[in-house]
């Protein structure tokens, strides 16, 4: 059951973790289009 518990918990950090690079990556895409300036 501890297994099974520690291994839930891996995947939502897991999927927090990509969430968050998902996130920033879309808002700095999204910085880029509006704002064209390097």
């Amino acid at each position: 059951m501890a297994i099974e518990q520690s291994r839930r918990d891996f995947l939502g950090m897991a999927f927090g973790a990509v969430s968050a690079i998902g996130g920033v990556f879309a808002l700095y895409a999204m910085k880029r289009t509006w704002d064209p300036l390097p």
